[in-house]
């Protein structure tokens, strides 16, 4: 997997967190989904900066290991709208 994929995944499972259910109290464990808890109610500035930085870090790398374009736009699609729920904008330069 291509560093950058792994960023824009652990930052959209960051920022809108699932809990399986067998960790949940009072949750039947035969339930077959994820149980999703309501997004973070603020992504702060210095979290975006973060983001950006890591993004720029994961880029870089996979461009010196000849890694294939991974920054798949259903992934940008998908930390968009995220982004845009809790009210910030996120930008892929």
């Amino acid at each position: 997997m291509c560093v950058m994929s792994m960023i824009m995944d652990y930052h959209y499972d960051k920022w809108n967190p699932r809990v399986h259910p067998t960790t949940t109290t009072g949750t039947s464990p035969n339930t077959p989904e994820w149980i999703q808890i309501p997004p973070m109610g603020h992504i702060s500035q210095e979290e975006l900066d973060e983001f950006h930085e890591l993004l720029e870090r994961a880029r870089a790398y996979d461009k010196a290991h000849d890694q294939p374009d991974c920054e798949l736009e259903s992934k940008k699609e998908k930390l968009t709208k995220l982004a845009k729920d809790l009210g910030v904008e996120i930008t892929f330069p």
